[in-house]
């Protein structure tokens, strides 16, 4: 059924985001969602609307909720134009990530178990929260070779690092070290 680019279709017009107008009508999604989404790319709308039914159909045996529905908080469009495609003999090569066996045998091969090794990710990640090392893990994994994009980080981090700036940044990392998951925040604030 989801290889019907129809019904893909239909799914992804009845996508209800965070950010969307409250109480809009099936009319005012669409028009809402024409401005995050190209509808006219075919092959977009199809994938997005079988990964959505998928999620739907799965969505127990992902989540710790077995009754609750996958909640979305937007759509990002991401252009493989921008992404540097590295391999896993380079990222290996380069120390850029390095998994560890879990020291106590009984855990040892367990999913979830490995430990990160001396790697470039551990010198770098110095990150306050699970989401810090899950974001920094998604930047490492999927580096981007837009020049604009390299600048503001490079941006970011020199601002990060001037001594006068310290203060900021260890107020910023102790507030973020309680920050656990965002969407639950969402969920429970109705936000």
């Amino acid at each position: 059924m989801w290889s019907d680019y129809e019904a893909c279709r239909r799914r992804v017009l009845s996508l209800s985001l965070a950010q969307e107008p409250a109480r809009c009508s099936g009319a005012e999604r669409e028009v809402f969602l024409r401005t995050v989404l190209d509808l006219g790319q075919a092959l977009s709308v199809h994938a997005l609307g079988a990964l959505l039914r998928h999620l739907d159909l799965n969505w127990a045996n992902l989540s710790l909720n077995l009754y609750g529905k996958p909640e979305f908080l937007r759509l990002k469009r991401v252009s493989l134009a921008d992404i540097v495609c590295i391999d896993e003999d380079t990222y290996s090569g380069l120390q850029v990530f390095s998994a560890l066996a879990h020291p106590a045998g009984l855990r040892r091969g367990a999913r979830g178990s490995a430990r990160e090794g001396l790697s470039l990710y551990q010198l770098l990640g110095k990150c306050a929260s699970r989401l810090g090392h899950a974001a920094l893990r998604v930047l490492m994994r999927h580096p981007s070779s837009e020049l604009a994009t390299l600048q503001r980080r490079l941006d970011v981090i020199e601002f990060f690092t001037r001594p006068e700036n310290d203060s900021l940044m260890r107020n910023i990392c102790s507030s973020l070290r309680y920050i656990r998951n965002v969407n639950v925040r969402h969920s429970l604030f109705g936000i």
